[in-house]
């Protein structure tokens, strides 16, 4: 708890006390006080308290009175300042005081931290104070200026609490976890014990908002961030990355395995019905799980650990938890290189649709072709579907190279018309390009500008990336 009078002014850049004021007080403090400037000081919105050499309360205004809950101005004239500090500042303060005013220096409010008074009846009031100098009497008095900032401080609070935790939820943002998981794991390596992130996504919560509304999908993710809260120990930092992405960082744990135990018992938590406005809504989750320091580090690297075992998680099936392997990093750098090299394409070369025939059994007859499509890389060689289909889905290729798909396969029936051949191409559908608004009219579009016929062109819908080859 700061003093008073405590702290040294290396700067002016908070509020000073007015010139007028330190004259009111000075004419307080000596008794002599015009109609005008007892007014002013009855009024001043902030206490005033005049004190002289040896800390005692010489006069006090009604604002200080009131802020300190005492009767009337008697009954703090004459006693000793002690009698507003808190405990914890009185035992220092006599010797801030006589360094007040062996080198009085005038001080702004702002300047010094933590300041409070002690009311009548024992507690404390968050307050700032600024100081001043003046003389009555022939010898020099202090004068505090004491403003009440239970408000400010409580906004303070209110803001500091809203840059650390997320609205929806009230749990930890992700700026909060980061900076609980440096403490973390600089304690894990410090110490020589295990810290664990589980990164934990909800399944298909997109479903839930699409077909329920964002009402009900946000009331899932609050009782989400309750059974995370519930399932989890009081140190335990339970956190919300966005959308349906949390995580819960341990800043204790045995050993990696005791980490999984807590994944199984988040995922069994997670895996109950959840019931919102009437309806019953089936949740579940995957959990990617990295330890400090067996798997990382520090912070970002534990971050990222997570993040790779969590998508490990997602494609082995869900509903299991997966943890960090150095392999998942080299999937994950090949998935990378795999994506560059696809975008590559797409801009420069290197896709092709090669057509595999479709005959009437009944006739024998090529009644038309299904597209297939393939890549081969510079660096990479053949690509097949099955490896390259995947990470265009993950990273968002997917519509860029369906659409390439669209176009050649409409050129080629085209072409195939030119030359007298009327066969029906059919071209495979990425759940992403079916659930596009405009397929639709891109679809009309594309016929028209290549002057195909509609019914030369046969789309099928598929959930398997397989299908692309």
């Amino acid at each position: 708890m700061s003093a008073w009078m405590g702290g040294s002014v290396t700067a002016t850049t908070s509020l000073h006390i007015p010139a007028a004021l330190l004259a009111e007080a000075e004419a307080a403090a000596s008794g002599v006080i015009a109609p005008l400037e007892r007014a002013v000081f009855d009024a001043a919105p902030d206490g005033i308290a005049v004190v002289d050499e040896t800390a005692t309360l010489v006069r006090v205004n009604p604002a200080l009175v009131r802020m300190a809950g005492y009767p009337d101005a008697a009954a703090l004239v004459g006693q000793p300042l002690d009698v507003l500090l808190p405990s914890a500042a009185r035992g220092a303060h006599a010797a801030w005081v006589r360094r007040f005013f062996a080198h009085p220096q005038p001080r702004p409010m702002g300047r010094v931290r933590d300041l409070a008074l002690r009311r009548a009846d024992g507690s404390e009031l968050p307050v700032d104070i600024a100081l001043g100098l003046c003389v009555c009497d022939g010898r020099p008095c202090a004068v505090a200026f004491v403003r009440d900032v239970t408000e400010s401080r409580a906004l303070i609070e209110r803001l500091q609490h809203l840059a650390a935790h997320d609205p929806l939820t009230g749990l930890a943002n992700r700026a909060q976890l980061r900076s609980q998981a440096c403490l973390a794991a600089a304690a894990a390596r410090r110490h020589g014990h295990t810290a664990a992130l589980l990164l934990l996504d909800l399944d298909d919560f997109k479903g839930i908002n699409d077909t329920h509304g964002h009402p009900v999908g946000d009331r899932v993710l609050q009782v989400v961030a309750e059974r995370l809260r519930e399932a989890v120990r009081t140190d335990d930092v339970v956190a919300r990355l966005g959308g349906d992405e949390f995580a819960v960082l341990l800043p204790y744990v045995e050993s990696p395995v005791d980490a999984l135990r807590v994944a199984d018992k988040l995922l069994i938590a997670l895996g109950r019905p959840v019931r919102v406005e009437g309806l019953e809504l089936a949740i579940g989750a995957s959990v990617g799980v990295a330890c400090c320091p067996q798997d990382a580090q520090d912070a970002d690297a534990l971050l990222r650990a997570a993040d790779l075992a969590l998508y490990a998680a997602k494609g082995g099936g869900r509903q299991q938890p997966a943890r960090y392997a150095p392999a998942l990093a080299q999937a994950m750098d090949e998935r990378a290189r795999l994506a560059e090299r696809l975008r590559q394409a797409l801009r420069h070369g290197g896709l092709a649709l090669h057509y595999q025939p479709q005959v009437d059994v009944r006739t024998g007859a090529v009644v038309g072709v299904e597209a297939l499509l393939r890549w081969t890389d510079a660096e990479l060689g053949a690509v097949p579907p099955a490896r390259f289909i995947p990470v265009a889905e993950a990273s968002g290729l997917i519509l860029p190279l369906g659409d390439w798909v669209l176009h050649e396969a409409c050129r080629q029936a085209r072409a195939w018309a030119d030359q007298g051949l009327r066969l029906r191409v059919a071209v495979n559908l990425s759940p992403a390009q079916f659930r596009q608004p405009g397929l639709v009219a891109q679809v009309r579009e594309l016929l028209r500008a290549h002057g195909v016929a509609p019914d030369a062109l046969e789309l099928e819908i598929t959930e398997s990336p397989l299908k692309y080859s």
